[in-house]
């Protein structure tokens, strides 16, 4: 029994939808406070720029779907999260900003979900392996949302978390 979650269209750009209006409050709130934590700030623009171009979010909601063949369909979303985790990276190197620990517990969780769109891509491309389900398809189906879903929480909890206490400290001293 296979558990997938991704099956019906609706669901996916409902879902889709959900994590690009996360991203945006993240990039938002991050934005606020980029002097305070300028590498969540990095992290929140590069997500929410990838996110919203590279997976199309909106795009099936306004135009045709566009049609992926099968062969990349898992490396597209593979070489994104690459380059996502690249460009945060390459942002940190170049603006000489240290990387916090939320920055680099987002990494990770990309650094993972690159891993599940590779496992999926030799199951399915390589193996051919189209017709069994197993264990494989349902951690995917879960998970790869629940991971956009989390990195964006994490953002946003963090932001607030941060401006929550810099206006506790305000309020010590009177400002």
């Amino acid at each position: 029994m296979y558990l997938d979650v991704l099956s019906d269209k609706l669901t996916i750009q409902t879902l889709s939808v959900c994590i690009t209006f996360l991203y945006l409050a993240a990039f938002y709130l991050s934005a606020k406070n980029w002097r305070g934590s300028p590498s969540v700030f990095i992290l929140a623009s590069i997500l929410f720029v990838n996110f919203f171009i590279a997976n199309n979010s909106l795009y099936g909601l306004l135009f045709e779907e566009r049609d992926i063949p099968t062969e990349v369909y898992y490396l597209n979303w593979l070489r994104d999260d690459a380059i996502s985790i690249i460009i945060t990276i390459l942002g940190h190197l170049i603006l000489r900003v240290k990387i916090q620990k939320i920055t680099a517990c987002a990494l990770w969780i990309l650094v993972i979900n690159t891993v599940l769109y590779a496992a999926m891509h030799i199951d399915i491309v390589v193996l051919n392996n189209r017709t069994e389900p197993w264990w494989l398809w349902s951690i995917y189906s879960v998970v790869v949302n629940s991971v956009e879903f989390l990195i964006a929480a994490l953002i946003i909890f963090y932001q607030l978390y941060t401006n929550n206490m810099e206006s506790k400290q305000g309020s010590e001293y009177g400002i």
